[in-house]
């Protein structure tokens, strides 16, 4: 994983007003540190998670992390 690709999660979220730690409640974490390494590729979310920001953002995860679809894509 390259620190190169790149991610709308931070973008969507400042969107909807919410917090990491908002955010990360949401998602059932109780803690906004996974939220963070999500949001610069520090870590990548599991599907769970992944399809729970598609969910609270009305965006295809394709579109929150477009770098990696891109990745997947060119790979």
């Amino acid at each position: 994983m390259t620190d190169r690709l790149t991610n709308y999660l931070r973008t969507h979220r400042k969107k909807t007003g919410l917090s990491q730690r908002d955010l990360g409640r949401i998602l059932g974490y109780q803690e906004e540190g996974p939220i963070s390494r999500h949001e610069q590729f520090h870590a990548l979310p599991p599907l769970l998670i992944a399809l729970g920001y598609e969910i609270v953002f009305q965006i295809p995860i394709s579109e929150i992390f477009s770098g990696l679809r891109d990745a997947v894509e060119h790979d």
